[in-house]
Parts: structure tokens; C-alpha cells; sequence
């Protein structure tokens, strides 16, 4: 029996990913599950690189873009020939391009659509190690390590009438949704990437 998967949109409003089903891995004592982005690998599926393989297994993706042609190839190794298998290529769709999402990375069910009003600040620091004037320069010498990660700053509505998450759902999410990632509608119309972030603050 050959390696199969299959996968498909959760249609989930607050945290829309791809759910997938594999089959034919009896043979084979472990899986990795790729994300592919228009057929080219993007990454591996956060707890499917490398695991051990059941007959049939079953996961979710949270973590796949918006608005792009994904799919997803499973690969069985260990215990016979390596076999792999892709599914067809699917988009997670959005209505508008101001939409977003806050998704908690552990705890998926805490996850929200979210209204930002205000995308203030976005940074990317420098580590810089010195700063020194130097005889004969007119500039100073600046050494410097590699950048940093970005910081961000948002302002996001909430309204328990409407479709925007209340403001007890996003406090818990801050508070206790540990690492989280979020989305935008398509970096095209935001000029910003997904990114996992860490809160430092919140008000």
C-alpha cells in the first residue's frame, strides 16, 4: 500500500489552516510532513518532521499563508524504500485585504480573527556591539552583530456585537497563548510578512 495524503481548508473563521490525512504508512517507522508553496518547500509541518509513523495519521496546519497555493507532501522512511505522496494545491481564501489573525502556536483554540485600527510601528534593530570616534574620521566606527528580529506595535478593536473577538478572548490570548503568530490577509497589501512574536506588552 502506497503513502497517501489528502488535505483540505478548515473553513475555521479564527484560526483557518489545512487539515491532512495520511495513509500506507505501516510499512515505515517514521513521517515528515512538508508545506509546499506553489510546489516549492516552504517548511515542515510544526510536529510531523521526522516522528514516529502509525498506519494512519491525521494533523493540522495553522501555521500555512493566506491567499497562496499550498499543498502538502508526506515522505514514510525507516523500515523500507522511502515513498512519498503530495496532495492538490488549495488556498485558505480571505474576504478583505484588512483582515488578520492572532493565532496562539500551542493552544489553537485560543486562537482570533482580529481588527487591527493601527499599525503604528514596525522596527528592525541593529544589535550594535560599539560606537567609537576614531582619530583622523569624520564619521564614527560602528560595529555591529547581525539584525534584529522585528518589533511591532497594533492597536486592535474589539467589539462583542460584531464579528471582531471580544475583549476578554484577546486578553486571554495575550496572556496565556505563549508564543504567538500572526497573519495578515496577504503581505502584498500589507507589506508585512507572517511573523511569531513574543508580547512584551500590553495596555
Amino acid at each position: 500500500m502506497a503513502v497517501v495524503i489528502t488535505s483540505s481548508y478548515n473553513a475555521d473563521t479564527d484560526s483557518p489552516g489545512f487539515d491532512f490525512e495520511i495513509s500506507g504508512l505501516g510499512p515505515f517507522d517514521f513521517v515528515t510532513v512538508e508545506r509546499l508553496i506553489d510546489g516549492i518547500f516552504d517548511d515542515y509541518v510544526r510536529g510531523f518532521n521526522n516522528v514516529t509513523a502509525s498506519s494512519t495519521m491525521a494533523g493540522s496546519d495553522y501555521e500555512a499563508p493566506i491567499n497562496r497555493n499550498v499543498s502538502y507532501k508526506a515522505i514514510g522512511s525507516g523500515g523500507a524504500p522511502d515513498e512519498e505522496d503530495t496532495s492538490a494545491e488549495d488556498i485558505i481564501p480571505y474576504t478583505s485585504p484588512g483582515q488578520a489573525w492572532l493565532k496562539s502556536v500551542f493552544i489553537p483554540e485560543l486562537s482570533r480573527e482580529i481588527s487591527i485600527s493601527e499599525w503604528s510601528d514596525t522596527d528592525f534593530p541593529t544589535n550594535i556591539l560599539s560606537s567609537d570616534k576614531a582619530l583622523g574620521r569624520r564619521n564614527p566606527v560602528v560595529i555591529t552583530d547581525a539584525w534584529g528580529g522585528r518589533e511591532i506595535s497594533i492597536d486592535v478593536v474589539t467589539d462583542e456585537d460584531v464579528f471582531q473577538a471580544s475583549w476578554a478572548e484577546i486578553k486571554k490570548l495575550l496572556i496565556e497563548g505563549g508564543t504567538l503568530f500572526l497573519q495578515t490577509a496577504d503581505p502584498l497589501f500589507t507589506g508585512e510578512e507572517d511573523m511569531f512574536c513574543e508580547v512584551t506588552a500590553y495596555s
